[in-house]
């Protein structure tokens, strides 16, 4: 399981990835909000679902709604940045499964 937190620092825990790729969000008491596959497509349910994204092996973040744009990165060491605020970091994520991770909080969670 991979703990995904709101800040670089610390913060708090908003979510998780588990080890067959679903995607629990905090907020909603702990439900199943989406999947990251093995090959980093990112999907907005726990089945089938519509595939809303993709993580690439450079840790950059495809958007599917915006014509596959680039709308963030994941740092090897599990800082996420996203390009829509200025390349600012949003939040960390644990291993394992740092780019999976990363992928959700970029695409799913945030």
């Amino acid at each position: 399981m991979g703990s995904i937190y709101n800040s670089k620092y610390g913060g708090k825990c908003i979510g998780r990835l588990e080890s067959d790729g679903e995607v629990y969000d905090s907020k909603y008491g702990g439900k199943c909000i989406g999947r990251v596959e093995s090959d980093g497509e990112v999907y907005d349910s726990k089945y089938g679902g519509r595939c809303i994204g993709r993580i690439e092996s450079d840790g950059e973040v495809y958007d599917s709604k915006y014509g596959g744009k680039c709308i963030g990165r994941v740092e090897s060491d599990g800082e996420v940045y996203d390009s829509k605020y200025g390349g600012r970091c949003i939040g960390r994520v644990e291993s394992p499964h740092i780019q999976r991770s990363g992928a959700a909080l970029l695409c799913i969670i945030r």
